[in-house]
């Protein structure tokens, strides 16, 4: 099941830290234990799409797809709208969607056919105020694209990944109480009862008022959190470091130790034989976070000491 809604960062907010402040806003926002999202930018606006990542690796396990397939919400792999209130036919049931400019300003998901007075609430929600009851339009059918228009053109990156996996592509379904689909050589519907959905959500959200309690309060700081990280000049860590595991992964090599102070990264790097500082020097400045790298070897395990400066406001 997922949950739609549109997130707005703070204007002075730098583009390189809105995906940090939109995973906050996630946590926060939507009732899951363990989100997962997929966004589309719109300057300092997002349409999110959120799921439970646990609910869907069952999914996945039960059909039998590998966990490592791509999840996508089903509108971001439909043509998108323009300036309308329009009516989806989609795998699962139904959605009404507020396009605004080519942005997705709000959705709404109906597992059969929604009625005249059901599209009319809809328009209502959005801000729309029909006169009386709206006719609900007729759904329009719209094929699925081989790729999400969110993210453009195909790539030279896209064209390399292609051919380096296989993956299928999973679809996730519009709003709540929608069904996970996936996409491959074919396209497998799992479908879930709705009113044993709605008792299975009943249970979860008992089992886990406590947690969503807990959740509530870490993130009343929200706000706080995000003016914190404006007045900082350099990425969040978890990117940075993210960006350094990307790089090692392919060697096998492990970090053993992180310091990081004002824009100066310092690691340790431990592999299974005698590292070559030069390659691992040139493989880190070849990343437009990292800068003016040095390395030596230290210890009695020879392990690899590499000392750098991290990008002011580097777009990870």
């Amino acid at each position: 099941m997922t949950r739609h809604q549109i997130f707005n960062a703070p204007a002075t907010l730098p583009e390189s830290k809105r995906r940090a402040a939109l995973e906050l806003h996630v946590r926060k926002a939507f009732p899951f234990s363990d989100p997962e999202f997929a966004a589309y930018w719109r300057g300092t606006e997002a349409s999110v799409y959120a799921w439970d990542r646990a609910a869907i690796h069952s999914a996945l396990d039960e059909a039998h797809v590998p966990r490592s397939t791509r999840i996508l919400p089903e509108t971001f792999v439909r043509n998108p709208g323009t300036n309308e209130a329009r009516m989806v036919a989609m795998l699962e049931g139904f959605e009404g969607q507020l396009w605004q400019e080519g942005f997705l300003a709000a959705s709404r998901w109906w597992p059969a056919r929604p009625s005249n007075l059901e599209w009319s609430n809809f328009l209502r929600t959005t801000g729309l105020t029909p006169n009386g009851i709206e006719v609900a339009p007729e759904p329009l059918e719209l094929a699925l694209q081989d790729r999400p228009w969110t993210e453009g053109p195909f790539s030279l990156v896209d064209l390399i990944n292609a051919l380096q996996t296989r993956r299928a592509i999973g679809i996730a379904a519009t709003v709540a109480l929608c069904p996970f689909v996936l996409a491959g050589t074919s396209v497998i519907g799992l479908s879930v009862a709705e009113s044993n959905v709605r008792a299975e959500i009943a249970t979860l959200s008992q089992a886990n008022q406590g947690i969503r309690q807990d959740r509530a309060a870490s993130f009343a700081n929200l706000e706080a959190i995000v003016e914190f990280m404006r007045l900082s000049a350099y990425p969040p860590q978890a990117k940075v470091l993210g960006t350094a595991l990307k790089l090692l992964e392919p060697s096998g090599v492990r970090i053993v130790s992180w310091t990081f102070d004002r824009g100066t990264l310092e690691i340790i790097l431990r592999g299974k034989q005698e590292l070559d500082p030069t390659a691992y020097i040139t493989m880190f400045e070849r990343e437009d976070v990292f800068e003016s790298v040095g390395g030596t070897l230290v210890g009695q395990e020879r392990d690899l000491q590499l000392r750098m400066s991290v990008s002011k406001l580097a777009n990870l």
